[in-house]
């Protein structure tokens, strides 16, 4: 009695001695998910959870839609077409999608339904996580740097926050992380890569064909770079509006497609972001380019194996999270393919 006391009186004080040192916005976010109750249903509920799944909207705030990141919207595409095409082999009924905000998946207040966690997740309120309606399935997971210590306070507040959850992490950042907290976790790319290869490419109604995809800092280094047969008469486009840009949802989906493309970093270090990428397209700096390192004439990639294996995951990740027996070897070597793919 008297070790289960002192035991409970250590565990005590050491919580409260990493409560003072840490910085109060994540603790109090942390302390606020926390008392939200349970981050996922538990095993009793899962029969609950049928054919229907939550497709991330995208707003500002609770206000008025806006577009912000044309990524996010074709991340929403992707995972919808992804979930379609494995359920024509699963017996799941009806496919439906709801719309909700991802940034409020907290407050979930519909029938029981699934969701692709498939995004890149800074909420500092930690509301984009679910609650008992919502069974989250990790695919194609980012947790930016400004998130992590948020979660690790919430990891330090309640151990099993993602019980019986696995990652399946978009980046190798996030696997690390991932693995650090001791969270089961693993390489599962991007299902912007699941898109279908085009069958007849439409020639082009103006211009050479090329487009130039970036927001204008960027443009403004790249363009006077270019081969000049590349530059003159290419498409130049903005693929965001408003706030932040994303450069791999443009690649990712093109590359899928079967379309050339040549992805080059900017300025500042997101090499690791694009780990999604790894072994699929050289990730060139704009150091490459200035010194003329860069590749204007790449093939498109045959990426078809590693779509197979990346949409058989998603299907045995949905099955496993409802609680569906699945051979663990047989996922685990789709897992292991998918990590070490080589275009």
């Amino acid at each position: 009695m008297k070790i289960g006391k002192s035991v409970r009186m250590f565990i005590r004080e050491r919580l409260a001695q990493r409560l003072r040192r840490g910085p109060l916005p994540e603790v109090l976010a942390a302390q606020t998910r926390a008392g939200l109750g349970p981050i996922a249903p538990f095993r009793a509920d899962l029969p609950a959870f049928g054919g229907l799944f939550i497709r991330y909207d995208y707003r500002l705030g609770c206000a008025t839609p806006s577009s912000v990141n044309l990524g996010d919207y074709i991340q929403s595409d992707a995972m919808e077409q992804a979930v379609r095409h494995v359920a024509e082999d699963c017996n799941w009924g009806v496919i439906r999608f709801r719309p909700w905000l991802r940034s409020e998946l907290s407050w979930y207040d519909r029938e029981p339904a699934i969701c692709v966690m498939q995004g890149w997740f800074e909420d500092a309120t930690l509301n984009f996580l679910g609650n008992r309606a919502v069974l989250p399935v990790w695919v194609g997971t980012h947790f930016s740097g400004a998130i992590r210590p948020y979660l690790e306070w919430l990891l330090t507040l309640d151990r099993e926050a993602f019980r019986d959850q696995t990652f399946g992490c978009r980046d190798r950042s996030t696997l690390r992380w991932c693995r650090e907290q001791r969270l089961p976790a693993y390489f599962s790319r991007c299902l912007t890569l699941t898109f279908p290869r085009r069958t007849n490419a439409p020639a082009p109604r103006e211009g050479n064909g090329v487009f130039v995809v970036g927001p204008r800092a960027w443009r403004d280094a790249v363009l006077p770079a270019l081969p000049r047969a590349l530059r003159d008469g290419a498409t130049i486009v903005d693929h965001w509006e408003g706030l932040a840009p994303s450069r791999i949802h443009c690649a990712q989906p093109c590359t899928a497609m079967g379309i050339p493309t040549v992805l080059i970093n900017p300025g500042y270090d997101e090499c690791d972001r694009f780990s999604t990428l790894d072994g699929i397209l050289p990730i060139w700096t704009l150091r490459d380019l200035r010194d003329g390192r860069v590749d204007f004439s790449p093939a498109a990639p045959d990426i078809e194996p590693l779509k197979r294996d990346l949409l058989e995951n998603l299907r045995l990740s949905i099955l496993a999270a409802r609680g569906e027996g699945v051979d663990a070897g047989a996922l685990g070597e789709i897992r292991a393919r998918i990590a070490d793919f080589h275009a």
